[in-house]
């Protein structure tokens, strides 16, 4: 599925004395990553350069409350007494 074979496929072609490298897509060979990046590759701008735009900013999600028991605030040392059972 990503064109990269899994260790147990690989163990078989080599199994069969195949060569694994003509079992990987062509788009993970030296010459299409030579291809893809020989043109220029501009820098991204710092945030200080950054055009502005006024908009509402993005805010991260609410929390939500967990269902369930809540978790201890910490947990006890082993020379500690827990809760006792009468």
């Amino acid at each position: 599925m990503t064109g990269i074979p899994c260790r147990y496929v690989i163990a078989c072609i080599r199994d069969t004395r195949r060569h694994v490298e003509s079992y990987v897509h062509e788009c993970y060979h030296a010459d299409a990553y030579k291809l893809a990046y020989e043109s220029m590759i501009n820098l991204v701008p710092d945030s200080s350069q950054w055009e502005k735009v006024h908009c509402i900013p993005i805010l991260p999600p609410l929390k939500k409350k967990l269902l369930g028991r809540r978790k201890k605030k910490r947990k006890r040392g082993a020379d500690e007494l827990g809760r006792t059972h009468n």
